[in-house]
């Protein structure tokens, strides 16, 4: 099985703390709150340094475990909470979101031989489109379950695109198609009529939401 982010156990007892510089006292949402920025050292070898709030590992930092593996990104309260890069010994790595301890969304997964993973994630495995790339080129293109890919995508013999048809390149986002289909149609003495570039809503106040607070003045009156 491929090592994957959140592995590692708790870390173990706060042995000591080394403040660094930049330290002040905050507040958030009335509440007084330690900001500070140093290294902590734990009993079981592990470390971490970067931003604390209140004594939690809170927004920039690099957590080091006593295996060798690291992590360096955002944190939340403790948890390993945005980007980041997760990588072990090995030289396997990963790169990309994380949400309280596990991959979440997209990400990157590198292999130490070159291979590599591009797709998305959910509670620390591959979950739904995604591409593996080998050292030589070649690659698997579908949707993935954990390690499994249960449905390879793969070219459709005679199969076509927008592109193979000029004459609705209008309904792409490029100007250079609509341009080349533009001149095709001249060229076939074709008259084509191109829809206007921008398009103007009217806003109308009453087909709008209206905002929370208008809302309640408007059906808790007596409240």
């Amino acid at each position: 099985m491929l090592p994957a982010p959140g592995a590692p156990g708790a870390p173990g007892a706060l042995v000591s703390v080394r403040p660094g510089l930049g330290g002040h006292t905050g507040e958030c949402e009335g509440r007084e709150e330690q900001v500070q920025a140093g290294v902590q050292h734990f009993s079981d070898g592990s470390s971490y340094e970067g931003k604390t709030v209140n004594g939690l590992k809170h927004g920039e930092g690099v957590y080091t475990w006593n295996t060798g593996e690291t992590y360096e990104g955002d944190f939340y309260k403790d948890f390993r909470h945005g980007e980041g890069v997760y990588s072990w010994p090995s030289g396997h790595k990963f790169i990309g979101k994380f949400y309280l301890n596990r991959s979440e969304g997209y990400g990157q997964y590198l292999f130490p031989n070159g291979m590599h993973f591009q797709g998305l994630y959910h509670m620390g495995q591959r979950l739904g489109p995604g591409v593996l790339t080998y050292p030589d080129g070649r690659q698997d293109v579908g949707l993935w379950h954990n390690q499994r890919l249960f449905q390879l995508c793969t070219t459709v013999e005679e199969g076509f695109t927008l592109r193979d048809f000029p004459q609705y390149a209008a309904y792409g986002n490029s100007a250079a198609a609509a341009a080349a289909a533009a001149a095709a149609a001249a060229a076939a003495g074709e008259r084509v009529i191109w829809p206007d570039s921008k398009v103007r809503l009217k806003k109308k106040c009453h087909e709008l939401p209206l905002p929370r607070k208008k809302v309640k003045k408007h059906f808790h009156r007596g409240g």
